[in-house]
């Protein structure tokens, strides 16, 4: 037999959906390639990444090997022959020069420069759909002394304003206590202005 739902299960399946898509869209990195030519450079230098994101350096020279050597010591591919790849995922900030360990006399260095990721987004987390009706969630990952605006939606395309606020911490619980006046389902959204 197949039980009709209940209405707070109605209210937390759109809203998990929708945490975890922004979840997911805020956790990816960037792959990103420089080929090491006949002409003796790196291509394209300088790059600019962001934390997380991952080089790979390919040979492309058909005539000679190659490799990539941080000045910092914080990498070292060794001889790639033509086609070979050498990938390093950077979770550090700051500006990185490097060479070829045979060929920089001839100019073929680089710079790797990775900036911060960009500001995490707001999550939303704790849900609960109280005895009384209405719907409560912790806001969390929030930047201290940014704007912020709390949206409500029932069909994820009109989008109203329900809360705005400036963070004073780095979270904080929020009930909507207008959510029984609606009697579809609530989608939530929080984003920073």
């Amino acid at each position: 037999m197949h039980r009709p739902l209940n209405p707070s299960q109605t209210v937390l399946v759109p809203i998990l959906a929708l945490i975890t898509f922004l979840f997911c869209q805020t956790a990816r990195s960037a792959q990103f390639y420089v080929f090491m030519t006949g002409d003796l450079t790196f291509d394209p230098d300088p790059l600019e990444i962001q934390y997380g994101d991952t080089v790979t350096w390919q040979n492309v020279d058909s005539s000679d090997f190659h490799d990539s050597v941080s000045d910092g010591g914080y990498w070292n591919s060794g001889l790639l022959d033509y086609g070979e790849t050498y990938s390093v995922a950077f979770f550090l900030t700051g500006t990185f020069p490097y060479r070829d360990s045979f060929y920089y006399p001839a100019g073929m260095t680089g710079i790797i420069i990775v900036t911060a990721p960009p500001s995490s987004q707001p999550l939303l987390t704790n849900l609960v759909h109280l005895a009384n009706g209405n719907f409560q969630f912790t806001v969390t990952n929030l930047v201290i002394g940014k704007t912020n605006v709390i949206q409500a939606s029932t069909n994820l395309v009109n989008w109203t304003n329900i809360y705005t606020y400036i963070a004073a911490s780095t979270g904080f619980p929020y009930t909507d206590t207008a959510v029984s006046n609606f009697k579809r389902q609530r989608f939530y959204r929080v984003g920073v202005l």
